[in-house]
C-alpha cells in the first residue's frame, strides 16, 4: 500500500515545489511524514493501519522526488550520477536498519511494532526543524527570476537582461 501510494505525493509535492520553492513544500512534507508516522503507531485496527500506510506512501513520495531534485540540482554536475545512486541506495540502507531495529526492540517491549513508528516519526520533525534554517535552492531561484523575466517582457514587451 506505502509504494502504490507513492505517485500521488511525487505528483502533488513535485507540482508545489516548482511552484512555490523546494523549500516551503519540502518542509510541510517532511512534517505530514513525521506526523503519520507517529499516527501509525496508534492504529487500533488493520483499516486503520491501512488508511495510515497509503497516507504515508503519499507523503513518502513526495519527500522522495524533492529530496532528489534538491541535492543534485546543487550538486557538481559531474558528481551528480554518484550522488544519485548514493541516494537512491539510502532507501535500501534505511530498510536494512529497520530491520535491524526491529529485531533488537520488537521482542523486548509489550508495544513491539509500535516504537518503529513512534520513533521513526520523531526523527522527521527533527529534520524539518533543521530544513527551515537552511535556504532555498539557487537552482529554484535562478529559474524563479527567468520567470519573473519572462512574464514581464510578456506584459511590457521590453527584454530585461
Amino acid at each position: 500500500m506505502t509504494l502504490s501510494c507513492r505517485f500521488v505525493g511525487a505528483i502533488l509535492f513535485g507540482v508545489a515545489s516548482d511552484r512555490f520553492g523546494r523549500k516551503w513544500p519540502l518542509i510541510v512534507n517532511i512534517i505530514l511524514y513525521g506526523i503519520i508516522g507517529i499516527s501509525t503507531g496508534f492504529c487500533q485496527s488493520y483499516v486503520q493501519f491501512i488508511v495510515f500506510r497509503a497516507l504515508y506512501g503519499v507523503s513518502m513520495g513526495g519527500i522522495y522526488g524533492n529530496c532528489a531534485s534538491t541535492a543534485l540540482e546543487n550538486a557538481p554536475i559531474p558528481a551528480r550520477g554518484l550522488l544519485s545512486g548514493l541516494l537512491q541506495q539510502g532507501y535500501v540502507l534505511g530498510l536494512i536498519m529497520a530491520v535491524i531495529w526491529n529485531l533488537v526492540t520488537m521482542n523486548s517491549q509489550s508495544y513491539g511494532w509500535r516504537m518503529a513508528f513512534w520513533c521513526g516519526g520523531c526523527f522527521p520533525l527533527l529534520i524539518a526543524l533543521w530544513r527551515v534554517f537552511l535556504p532555498e535552492s539557487q537552482a529554484f531561484l535562478c529559474i524563479q527570476e527567468e520567470r519573473k523575466k519572462a512574464a514581464f517582457k510578456g506584459i511590457t514587451g521590453l527584454k530585461v537582461k
